[in-house]
């Protein structure tokens, strides 16, 4: 009789540490989903601030780089200059030595010469007749306004570029076209206070979805970019997007028509909701 007492005694005791542990561990796996949408509700809310942040410096750079090419295209037309040939190059020279976030500075008068960092273009480069038609020349002067526009080669530096240009003016009205050139790949670098994360990205896309400055991973790159054509197809606002870990931030440069992403990926909160995983794994055995 003492025996089948101790035994179920014992049973009772095995139930309970048994139910215990469950509770613990259901408790445990409770803790660890919470503390996952926790830390990933937190990310995106630190990854959404960091990508508006770079979307920000990147239209203030824009800006800034407008503005610049405005000053020096009033500063030529009060010193009245884009005429002389010397005085003109000159001044490119000693712009584009100030302006060293341009790659290359030129100037294309209404005559059909053409001077890139101060050295004026023969027509073996160039026709005349050609370079009347570029549509950064034609825009700028159609509009007599500043222009954005992206080359897919430029003649001199031949490579994919950004055109920021503004008309230059004297007292009969049009007499050229000022621009600065940035090489789209560089773009990003030549941007003040610009460091991105380890686990960010930025990228411009045109209107059409197409992914003009490189990108780390081509894989992402194809699926970001058929997102976008997904998107622009159901010509929806949008404003972020997420493909996988990653969370990307989305904003039109309204000079241009083309929008700037900034991304930033959760691998981190992968890698710290694994460690929390193992640790719930340890806790059951």
């Amino acid at each position: 009789f003492m025996r089948i007492n101790l035994k179920s005694q014992n049973i009772k005791i095995y139930a309970i540490i048994l139910l215990s542990s469950l509770f613990v561990i259901l408790l445990g796996l409770n803790s660890y989903n919470n503390a996952k949408e926790k830390i990933i509700e937190l990310s995106d809310k630190n990854n959404i601030a960091v990508s508006k942040n770079i979307v920000n410096n990147f239209q203030i750079w824009l800006n800034e780089r407008i503005n610049s090419l405005v000053r020096a295209s009033k500063f030529i037309q009060n010193a009245d200059i884009v005429g002389d040939d010397e005085k003109i190059a000159g001044f490119i020279k000693l712009f584009k030595q100030n302006e060293k976030e341009f790659d290359v500075i030129q100037v294309l008068r209404d005559d059909g010469e053409i001077f890139v960092n101060g050295q004026k273009i023969s027509e073996e480069v160039m026709s005349k007749r050609e370079r009347a038609g570029l549509i950064w020349y034609v825009e700028t002067k159609n509009t007599n306004a500043p222009s954005v526009n992206f080359m897919k080669n430029h003649k001199i530096l031949n490579s994919p570029t950004l055109n920021l240009c503004v008309p230059v003016e004297q007292n009969d009205g049009f007499k050229a076209v000022l621009c600065g050139i940035v090489r789209i790949e560089n773009i990003f670098s030549s941007l003040k206070n610009f460091n991105l994360t380890p686990n960010s990205y930025a990228f411009l896309v045109t209107h059409s979805g197409e992914i003009l400055t490189p990108l780390p991973d081509p894989m992402l790159k194809n699926e970001i970019e058929e997102k976008f054509k997904e998107l622009f197809l159901k010509d929806e606002d949008f404003t972020c997007i997420k493909i996988g870990q990653n969370l990307i931030q989305v904003a039109e440069i309204p000079t241009i028509n083309w929008f700037i992403g900034a991304g930033t990926n959760n691998e981190s909160v992968e890698l710290l909701s694994s460690t929390i995983e193992i640790f719930i794994k340890v806790l059951k055995t």
